[in-house]
Order: structure tokens, then sequence, then C-alpha cells
């Protein structure tokens, strides 16, 4: 091979491997931001589903209450 050549594929292969190591640096970074945005998401989702079971056991306390009413109503004691 001529010098030229030599120096040619030199800088070749070097501006490859610059390629390939910010596709690795991209994919690297990629994929830690995925990684967060799931933590973050299910953290969302943890909090919402303490929120709504919160309002569902209210709810089915208020149901209770509800029933035991009706029942009070509806015996002798409500007539």
């Amino acid at each position: 091979m001529k010098k030229k050549d030599i120096k040619l594929f030199n800088k070749a292969i070097h501006q490859i491997k610059q390629v390939a190591t910010e596709i690795s640096k991209e994919r690297q970074a990629y994929h830690e931001e995925m990684l967060q945005i799931r933590k973050e998401q299910r953290e969302m989702r943890k909090g919402h589903d303490r929120a709504v079971k919160k309002e569902i056991k209210e709810l089915l306390k208020v149901v209770d209450e509800m029933y035991e009413l009706f029942s009070d109503l509806t015996n002798e004691r409500g007539k």
C-alpha cells in the first residue's frame, strides 16, 4: 500500500470507530432514559393506586352506612 492509502485507511478506521462509539453512547443514554421513564410511571401508578384504593374504602363505608340506614327505615322502628 502507498503511504497515502495507509493514511486514508487509518483515517477511515478512526471515523468508523468514532461513529460506533457515538451510537453506543446514544443507545446507552436511550436505555437510561427509558428506565427513568418507567420508574416515574411506576411511582405515578403506585400513587394513583393508593388514592383510588382509599376512595374505594370510603365509598364502601358509605354504602355500608346506607345499608344500615335502609335497614333502620324498613324495620319496626322505621314505621
